[in-house]
Formats: C-alpha cells, sequence, structure tokens
C-alpha cells in the first residue's frame, strides 16, 4: 500500500487466538506498528524490529474487531502489511448420558493459519479520543564528559503532527539542571501547549550565559502524560561555540528504538582485581544466579576490585543507548584511623569504555562485616564462614538464582540490603556489543590506616533502551 501518514486496519479475532502482525517497509523509511484490543486505547504486544521489517506477536485477550495502527515517521514509498491469526479449536462437548440416545457430536474444524487480509478503515470513535491531553515530560540527559555541564538558559521547541509548540525554558527553580552525568525532568502542562500528536523533531538550545556555558546533551525525550507515549531524541553533541560546528542549537528527528530486559542467567561475568603494595582483594561472580561479591583491603598500598555480569546486544548502526541496571546488595566501606580511603561504585562497562558513578554503601563502619556475613550464613546454610575471602566465595557460588533472589527479599525487607538503580548514556558500536555492569571498590590507606570495602548481592535485571 501506498503510506499515509497514519493508516488503520480492522479485523475480527477471537479470545485465545494468537494474533501476528509483519509491516514491510521501504529503505530509509521509518514506521511505527501498534495493535489496540476492542474498545481499548492502549496498545499491546511487543515489535520487534529487522532490517526493514516490524514483527508483533501477541494473544487475543477478548473476541471482537481488533484495530492496527501504521504510522510513518519519515520517509516515503509503499509499504506490505500482513494480518495472521492462528485459530482455536473449540473443544467438543461431553456427551450428556439420558434416556434418550445422545446426539451425535458435530465435527470440529481442524485449527488453519489464515492470513486475513487487512482492511483499511477509519479508527473507531473511542480510538480517534484519545484520554484528555495533560501535556508533557521532558527529560535531558547530559552527557558524562569533562565539562559537559551548564549554567546557560536552556530553551526546547516541539514539532508535532499537529503543529509545533512555542519555545519553552527549562528550568528547576532552586535545583542545579544540566550537571554533568544528570537526568533533569520538566513539565510543560496542557494550559501552555495543545496536543502536537506524534512528536517528530525537537530543538534544543542554550543561549550562552554563564560561565563556561558549553554544554554536552546526551539525549532528551518527551513524553505524552496522558497517553504515556515516549519520544526519544539521541544528541550526544556538544552546543558550544568552541566545539564540533560552534552551533548553540540543534535539531533532532525521533528515531524507532526498542527496549530489552536481561535477567539471569546472564552471557558472562565481569570480574577483575588489582593491588599494590600491603593489600589483599578477592572478586567473583556466578552468571547462573546473578551473584556478585568481592573483598578487598589496604594498609600500605591500594587495591581495586569489580564484579559484575556481562551481556551481548546487537545494533544495525551505531548507537547511543541508555542502559540501566537494577542491582540489590549487602556491604559497603570501613576506614580505620587517620590517612584511609574506601568508595563503592557502579560500573557500566561497553566494549571496554568503562564508565561509573559513586554510590552511597548500603552500611558502613563496624557493621558492614556483619551483614555481609548474614547473606554468606544463609548461603553456606549456617555454616559460618572462616573470613572475608571464603564469604565473597559462598555469595557468588553458593546459591542458586532462586534462593539468591529470595534471601536478597528477605534481608531488603528486614533493612539489611539495599537496591541500586541508575542509567548510563553510552556509545554502542554497529553489530555485537559487549555490555557488563556490576559493582567496584576501591581502598587505600598509610601506615597510620587502613580501609577495607566487602560487598556480595546479584544484578537483578539490566534494562537497554534504544536499541535500534
Amino acid at each position: 500500500k501506498s503510506a499515509d501518514s497514519t493508516d488503520w486496519y480492522r479485523f475480527p479475532a477471537e479470545q485465545g487466538q494468537t494474533i501476528r502482525l509483519s509491516l514491510t517497509f521501504p529503505q530509509g523509511a521509518l514506521f511505527t506498528l501498534s495493535l489496540y484490543p476492542p474498545d481499548s486505547i492502549s496498545s499491546v504486544g511487543n515489535v520487534t524490529t529487522r532490517g526493514n521489517t516490524k514483527s508483533l506477536e501477541h494473544v487475543a485477550g477478548k473476541s471482537g474487531e481488533w484495530f492496527v495502527r501504521a504510522y510513518r515517521l519519515r520517509g516515503a514509498g509503499e509499504y506490505e502489511l500482513t494480518i495472521g491469526k492462528e485459530a482455536t479449536a473449540t473443544p467438543t462437548p461431553t456427551p450428556i448420558h439420558t434416556s434418550q440416545p445422545p446426539p451425535t457430536p458435530t465435527p470440529q474444524p481442524t485449527p488453519i493459519h489464515t492470513p486475513q487480509p487487512p482492511t483499511e478503515v477509519t479508527p473507531p470513535p473511542d480510538l480517534a479520543t484519545p484520554p484528555p491531553f495533560a501535556g508533557y515530560l521532558i527529560t535531558v540527559v547530559t552527557g558524562d564528559k569533562t565539562g559537559a555541564g551548564t549554567d546557560a538558559n536552556v530553551y526546547i521547541t516541539l514539532y508535532g503532527e499537529k503543529g509545533e509548540s512555542r519555545e519553552f525554558l527549562l528550568d528547576n527553580p532552586q535545583r542545579n539542571d544540566f550537571e554533568r552525568n544528570q537526568t533533569d525532568t520538566f513539565t510543560i502542562p496542557p494550559s501552555q501547549v495543545g496536543d502536537l500528536g506524534t512528536i517528530r523533531q525537537v530543538y534544543l538550545r542554550h543561549d550562552g550565559s554563564g560561565v563556561a556555558p558549553g554544554w554536552y546533551v546526551a539525549s532528551v525525550t518527551v513524553t505524552n502524560v496522558a497517553t504515556g507515549e515516549k519520544y526519544r531524541f539521541i544528541f550526544n553533541r556538544w552546543l558550544a561555540t568552541d566545539e564540533e560546528d560552534g552551533a548553540l542549537g540543534a535539531f533532532r528527528e525521533c528515531l524507532p528504538t526498542t527496549r530489552q530486559t536481561f535477567t539471569p542467567p546472564y552471557s558472562d561475568t565481569r570480574v577483575w582485581t588489582h593491588k599494590v603494595g600491603n593489600a589483599d582483594c578477592r572478586a567473583s561472580a556466578n552468571r547462573e544466579s546473578g551473584g556478585i561479591a568481592f573483598y578487598i583491603d589496604a594498609w600500605v598500598g591500594g587495591s581495586t576490585a569489580t564484579s559484575g555480569q556481562s551481556i551481548w546486544v546487537s545494533t544495525s548502526h551505531p548507537a547511543t543507548l541508555i542502559v540501566t541496571p537494577t542491582i540489590k546488595y549487602v556491604g559497603g566501606t570501613y576506614n580505620f584511623a587517620l590517612a584511609s580511603f574506601s568508595e563503592l561504585e557502579l560500573f557500566c562497562e561497553v566494549n571496554g569504555n568503562l564508565y561509573r558513578t559513586a554510590i552511597s554503601p548500603a552500611f558502613s563502619g563496624p557493621v558492614v562485616l556483619d551483614k555481609v556475613l548474614s547473606l554468606a550464613l544463609l548461603a553456606a546454610g549456617g555454616l559460618a564462614p572462616q573470613n572475608a575471602r571464603s564469604i565473597v566465595d559462598l555469595i557468588a557460588t553458593g546459591y542458586s538464582l532462586t534462593q539468591l533472589s529470595a534471601a536478597l527479599q528477605q534481608l531488603e525487607a528486614a533493612g539489611n540490603a539495599s537496591t541500586v538503580r541508575r542509567s548510563f548514556t553510552v556509545e554502542a558500536q554497529q553489530g555485537l556489543n559487549k555490555i557488563s555492569v556490576g559493582l567496584r571498590g576501591n581502598a587505600s590507606g598509610v601506615a597510620t590506616g587502613s580501609a577495607f570495602v566487602i560487598v556480595g548481592g546479584q544484578v537483578a535485571s539490566i534494562e537497554v533502551e534504544g536499541i535500534p
């Protein structure tokens, strides 16, 4: 079919049937594919993209008229939409014993897979009328580069299928917005902007005011508050007179992407240790359970350890991704006397490029070892480990996935464990990308003091957003 901006189709489906959609579009064009149940304005199903084909599969939760929307974001040319259903056989009724001979059962049809020719229709009133418009939520991510933040005034203009907005100042009073590796959120109420429909483009700029106004912006996400629809715009560039093209503003188009969530078992583990002088360290991990653990100490010297989990993500072209790990853990840092230092970090490594951010330990001081020991004892079935090294091994290898998840949930409910969840904006290459996330510890000391870090826990999940 020759593509309009938005095309609607409808077809009948029975509860329990598997609906399969396939949308093939021309090279260089971008489309979204949505499936709507009867009497609903919320789309269902997970869309996968391979080359120029989008596919969607969903089991019908109710019978009636289902609707498909094919929306063109950019490009031109004809597309091909295929709608298929896998019919469900009606069960044969059980004969009832009566004084009369039972009726002869009606032969049941054999289930078949019948492609349904799409019928273009005008969308029904309930789909054509969305919930009352409630404005937009603007989420801005500043990149993780030296000097990335800005104190300049930042403005945004939205461009949608129904028109464009005026320019809005993005500012949160009483907050220092647009700092390095920071995410800021702003609300544009419906009193200041109308419903622009699908957001296709944004223009972001700053006025160059303040000291060192140059700004490295990673991404912008526009969310329709009423419908929850999100539109992501990847910038990944400087807006500065002394960087790149010297521009203080830039346009970006919305690119369709997918999000994947990974849970144990993972592809591989990421374990690394290093020590100098009078120091010790040990780290281990278990990809099946997602378990991670390490122990480091330092007196006259220093030591570092990382423990994490790894996944592989394939991208069709170089892209900026948002990686969000969720990690449950016990433990933390402890400094003894003067001239000692210890820290705990959350890390994300992509193709050898390391991103990290400091986190507040779940506990600090003398309670650290006792808290970690409580997890190790659960793993050991009550057998007390002899030292910190054996604690690390027990946490990482002594649990199955189910046991580790249950133990950490139990400890967190009792106030003996914490959850950390942060997002990293990272660069991916075309093809396969190895992504590792986990915890990292550093400790150092001199003759007057010592420090240690001990941590045990689990990489519960890894979300990757923006996969082209």
